[in-house]
This record gives structure tokens, sequence and C-alpha cells, in this order.
């Protein structure tokens, strides 16, 4: 479909800086013209990646949670924890064979996240019953998932945000 979206947002974003901007005299004016100018680049590049890079987190979360889950067990005091985990893992997030929408891709990330953001607060609850052991390979784990994280999303915002601020 012609113009792409990325064509539209690259489009508005030259008219903004091209045709706009150098009328822009007041200082709050051209600094909010700039602030534009960074969303809208992050928009270009956030709209051809964002599905491949929350696809990717997906599957990088699901195995990383899949593992925590299967080291822990059903034993101590993680186990609703565990078998929310299984049921979202289990989960048919979108119908079979359906293309995955972009909007699919975020709940499903957003209910991972949250899996692993909860797990992280049991991790450092003493009564959950973790062993010191697990605790540290999991904590490693979960660093090294994060670290890849950073990197499939750097393009979102570097260059897009790089550059005066306001």
């Amino acid at each position: 479909m012609r113009p792409s979206s990325k064509e539209i947002i690259d489009g508005i974003s030259w008219v903004l800086n091209n045709r706009v901007a150098p009328h822009a005299t007041e200082a709050w004016a051209a600094s909010s013209l700039r602030s534009v100018a960074g969303l809208l680049k992050h928009l270009s590049v956030r709209v051809e990646s964002e599905g491949q890079i929350l696809s990717e987190d997906n599957s990088d979360l699901r195995a990383l949670l899949m593992n925590v889950a299967a080291r822990l067990g059903d034993g101590s005091g993680t186990s609703q924890w565990t078998a929310e985990v299984r049921a979202s893992l289990d989960k048919e997030w979108r119908a079979t064979g359906s293309y995955p929408t972009v909007g699919s891709l975020e709940e499903e990330n957003y209910a991972l996240n949250s899996h692993l953001e909860k797990f992280m607060h049991l991790l450092h609850d003493a009564g959950a019953g973790i062993r010191e052991s697990e605790t540290t390979e999991i904590e490693a784990d979960v660093g090294a998932y994060l670290k890849r994280q950073m990197e499939r999303e750097r393009p979102l915002y570097n260059p897009p945000f790089t550059g005066p601020p306001f």
C-alpha cells in the first residue's frame, strides 16, 4: 500500500522540519517541534521494526520463563507463579495461522513481562523459598535476557533520540 506508513511519517517529518521549523521563532515552539521531530524519527523506525522486535522478544521471554518455571517446579513459594506462567505460555494469543498483529504481540509481551516482573519480586522475597544457588543462576539468565532486549530495542531509540533534547 502506497504511501507506506513509514513514508507518511517521513513526509510529515520533512514538512515540519523544512516548512514549519524555519518559521518557529519562539523558543517554546522550536523546542516543541524538535520534540515532535524526535518522536517522528522514533515512529519511522518503529513502524517497520516493532513487530519483529516484539516477536523476537516474546520468543526470548518464553524461553526464559519456561526455563525458570522448570527450575522451580511446583515447589517453594512460587507454585502459583509457575501455574500462571504455564497458563500464559499455553495460551493461544492469536488464532492459528492468523497474521500476528502488533496489538496481539504487544498483549502477549505485556503478559510475559508482567510474569518476569512478578518473579523478580518473588526472587527477592525471603519467604519464596528459592535456593540461593538457583537465585544466582536465574539472576544471570534474567540479566542476559535484559541485555538482549536492550540490543533488540536500541534501533528504536538510537539514533532517533540522539541530539539536542529541546
